[in-house]
């Protein structure tokens, strides 16, 4: 290779990785949510680097996602893998050694890809694969009864639908936002969940989310966790032009020695 193509070839080898090194390593989607279909707010995902699954953390036949879980509690979350940049959403009932109750799940525009990452009780999930629609019957007693559905679109694309019956000693339900907020929701009205753009989050950007006034459930914290916490990860820091002058300052004075 003659040294003029070897110039060329190493600068656009270091160019190329300039730009791979500047573009964020995660993307997280904005997320928003209704109860009417009309009136969006905002609330963010809980993120972390592991497995939605494993976020999850199914033992001792019951879910034990670092959220917690409450006696006579419905709780749904949207969570974003950050080292595989992929985003599932969490439903989940009930709490270890407390309590009984059922809760009827229908769902809505789904997106085709959408898949069962894991289930208290995968019988009691009712979904065809690349179908919009889905149902659930969770009955739990003294653990919880829960699901994760991996495989949603993380861009504008995603628009769900979910409508909770609480048909036995279930009376509370609530939207967790990654902040660390629970925001209230009515058993009456659907929640509708969708990405409103994917934005990519700089380092020490911070988000604030206005959420309905209420006394939040009392939690209970998990038995043990291994998944992510609220928060999101932080971009890798755009590199300086320097080193690619100097790379090719060095290499033309090398050719003009030669």
């Amino acid at each position: 290779m003659k040294l003029g193509w070897k110039i060329i070839w190493f600068a656009g080898c270091i160019a190329g990785a300039a730009q791979t090194l500047a573009t964020p390593m995660t993307q997280v989607p904005n997320l928003e949510y209704s109860q009417d279909g009309v009136t969006f707010a905002p609330f963010a995902a809980i993120t972390g680097k592991a497995k939605s699954g494993t976020y999850y953390d199914y033992h001792n036949a019951s879910g034990h996602p670092d959220f917690g879980t409450a006696k006579a509690l419905a709780s749904t979350a949207v969570y974003w893998d950050s080292r595989h940049n992929l985003l599932s959403m969490i439903l989940i009932t009930g709490t270890p050694g407390e309590g009984k109750g059922e809760i009827r799940v229908s769902m809505e525009d789904l997106p085709d890809t959408a898949a069962l990452s894991v289930a208290d009780d995968p019988d009691e999930f009712k979904y065809k694969h690349g179908k919009p629609t889905a149902s659930a019957r969770f009955r739990f007693n003294k653990g919880t009864d829960g699901l994760v559905l991996g495989g949603l679109a993380g861009d504008a694309s995603m628009a769900i639908k979910i409508a909770i019956d609480p048909v036995k000693q279930v009376d509370q339900w609530r939207l967790v936002s990654g902040d660390g907020s629970d925001i209230a929701l009515d058993f009456e009205k659907p929640l509708f969940l969708r990405v409103a753009e994917v934005t990519s989050l700089p380092p020490s950007t911070h988000h604030h989310h206005h959420t309905v006034a209420t006394e939040p459930p009392a939690v209970i914290p998990p038995a043990s966790g291994t998944g992510g916490t609220p928060g999101s990860p932080l971009p890798v820091p755009e590199p300086g032009t320097g080193i690619l002058i100097l790379s090719l300052s060095a290499l033309w004075t090398l050719r003009r020695q030669r």
